[in-house]
């Protein structure tokens, strides 16, 4: 800003306030296994000088932000977090349990609208609302090493609930997405190893006793590493996922790529053989706040790729 402008500037500002952002964190070390940690705070937000601009804003792909309030959002948070850790390097064992509570409240609410393009756009509406949240999180990590395999699970569970505006009714919003995965890696073999990984995710979410939508989603991932001889490797990728989107069918996805080292030239000969099934496109599912949306994605045919890779060191 040029120093000239600056009384000018100043004179524009009407309201200028001093807040104060407190947070207090507490750990304690129960024993060599055993630790608990804590969190709580207190954060004021005033939102981005973007909200003070009228026109429209492309924040991103099919998505403008429109704001019509012309005004500095005046808002705060508050969380607590409580943390309980478990170690034991001796058994390769780990354990992590969590549980976090936060609210907010702002003097200003989103509004999300689609224009005749059928572009999203939100505006903001001069409405008080709250949200508040709960969110508990859990996951155990254990090496078993006479079979050589690494076990990892974990899960979570969010609770929320906030203030809306849909079609232009204000109502109490709830949501309730949980979950959990679990992945097993194991290189017992000098000639295989394997790594399978399994996500779930269900959402669900309603407003004043009326249901909008639940989804389910399960992805597979398993990874196979084989080396059948000195210098060759054979590399297969499986990918499954499942969905209960009526509009998606369950999609199976498979890689192959084989590698053959010269250690003497440094030099790496490989075959790859993507899309073996030859699947015409990739759907991926997105489930937030009261729409349900998907997007395809077309993918190349079934192609075969060599490729050589040196390497200069």
């Amino acid at each position: 800003m040029v120093w000239k402008d600056q009384k000018l500037f100043h004179a524009d500002l009407k309201d200028c306030k001093t807040v104060v952002n407190p947070s207090l964190n507490i750990r304690y070390t129960i024993s060599s296994k055993w630790e608990i940690s804590g969190d709580v705070r207190h954060n004021n937000d005033f939102g981005s000088q973007t909200q003070l601009y009228t026109g429209y804003i492309l924040t991103g792909y099919n998505n403008l932000d429109h704001s019509i309030a012309r005004r500095v959002s005046e808002g705060y948070a508050q969380s607590a977090n409580l943390y309980l850790k478990f170690k034991n390097p001796l058994k390769s064992r780990f354990a992590n349990i969590s549980g976090s509570y936060s609210q907010s409240h702002n003097n200003y609410l989103y509004r999300i609208g689609y224009d005749s393009l059928g572009l999203a756009y939100s505006e903001m509406l001069e409405l008080n609302n709250r949200r508040r949240s709960m969110n508990f999180n859990a996951s155990l990590s254990q090496y078993f090493r006479t079979i050589k395999t690494v076990l990892k699970l974990s899960g979570f569970l969010v609770s929320g609930k906030s203030d809306r505006l849909i079609n232009d009714a204000f109502v109490k919003f709830y949501s309730t997405p949980y979950g959990a995965s679990g992945e097993v890696i194991n290189s017992s073999s000098n000639w295989i190893s394997a790594e399978y990984r399994y996500n779930l995710s269900i959402a669900g979410s309603h407003y004043t006793g009326k249901p909008i939508n639940t989804s389910t989603i399960q992805n597979h991932a398993l990874d196979i590493t084989i080396f059948p001889l000195p210098r060759h490797t054979l590399s297969v990728y499986t990918r499954y996922y499942i969905s209960r989107l009526y509009t998606q069918t369950d999609q199976l996805f498979m890689n192959l790529k084989y590698t053959f080292t010269m250690p003497k030239t440094k030099t790496d000969l490989s075959v790859t053989c993507n899309n073996i099934f030859n699947a015409q496109h990739f759907i991926r599912q997105y489930n937030s706040a009261y729409m349900l949306s998907y997007s395809e994605l077309y993918l190349r045919p079934r192609q075969l790729v060599a490729s050589v890779r040196f390497n200069f060191k």
